[in-house]
């Protein structure tokens, strides 16, 4: 039987090559994850939701997390534990980089960037899932509509 994976794509910093003074880059990441791993990844971030949050519907960002788990402590042991279930989940990431003063050295624009990581991310699932003969599926989280390409 053919093995399925996912891809989930996020950003880190804003797109905006003009803004390079004040965020130098432009992350964007692709975690790659099998339909099994997946399945058993959301088994246990619900788990750890419920340890900590007492709600599996908490979304994870570290902003909310300091704020609700409030003291360094409490951080410290939800980081322990997340990191505890993220070793014995097998999962691959992929990064694209963008020095955003260089980009706009050769006039790149917000499209530009949204392309050129799109392009470089799927790119480079499309040769893992060869590799694997896999399936994949894309799943993308757009800030804005500028993101849709």
């Amino acid at each position: 039987m053919t093995e399925h994976y996912y891809i989930f794509i996020d950003e880190s910093g804003w797109a905006d090559v003009k803004t390079y003074k004040q965020s130098k880059y432009y992350t964007m990441c692709g975690l790659i994850i099998s339909e099994g791993g997946r399945k058993t990844l959301k088994e246990e971030l619900d788990k750890l939701k419920l340890k900590y949050f007492h709600d599996k519907s908490f979304i994870l960002h570290s902003v909310k997390l300091k704020r609700k788990l409030k003291t360094g402590e409490k951080i410290r042991d939800f980081a322990n534990d997340l990191e505890k279930l993220l070793k014995k989940t097998p999962f691959y990431l992929l990064f694209v980089v963008v020095d955003k003063e260089a980009a706009s050295k050769v006039s790149w624009v917000n499209s530009t960037v949204y392309e050129r990581c799109y392009r470089s991310l799927i790119g480079n699932l499309v040769k893992f899932l060869i590799a694997k003969g896999a399936i994949g599926h894309i799943h993308a989280e757009a800030s804005s509509t500028e993101q849709d390409l």
